[in-house]
């Protein structure tokens, strides 16, 4: 994304520093602002969760795992000290291999598509994301 701000707006380097932040920040103020907004309006919770990206929601849904998945969850395993630290050092190698697999991903579909079709297929996943849970959640009020 750096490369492209440059060439784009020919930006210095340290503008494109505020531009990171600008990202990091408008994070930071939204979060508790949307957390405001939920608690002050219980029924848009719903939606505020369809804006979440389908990676997210992936690793969740594979964390516990989801009995629709129909994954043993104990597969022979001992519950104790020894399972948690499996556990947690799986979840941690498959988070740094998405840390890795991101950028790669991102940076060739860069190079390949150019900046606009990179951001919009990653756009896209979140558009799914979206759809999917928003589709989920109207099928739920209609079964009510």
């Amino acid at each position: 994304m750096s490369l492209f701000i440059l060439k784009k707006f020919k930006l210095p380097a340290g503008y494109v520093g505020l531009v990171f932040l600008g990202l990091a920040l408008s994070y930071s103020l939204s979060s508790p602002l949307l957390g405001l907004l939920s608690d002050k309006m219980p029924h848009l919770r719903k939606w505020l969760l369809v804006s979440g990206g389908l990676i997210t929601a992936l690793c969740f849904f594979l964390l516990g795992p989801a009995p629709v998945l129909h994954i043993e969850s104990e597969n022979g395993f001992e519950e104790g000290l020894s399972l948690l630290g499996l556990v947690s050092g799986l979840f941690n190698a498959v988070w740094s291999l998405g840390a890795f697999i991101g950028p790669t991903l991102g940076g060739f579909l860069n190079e390949k598509l150019g900046f606009e079709w990179a951001s919009a297929i990653q756009g896209g996943w979140a558009v799914l994301s979206g759809l999917a849970t928003g589709i989920y959640y109207i099928a739920e009020a209609t079964r009510k």
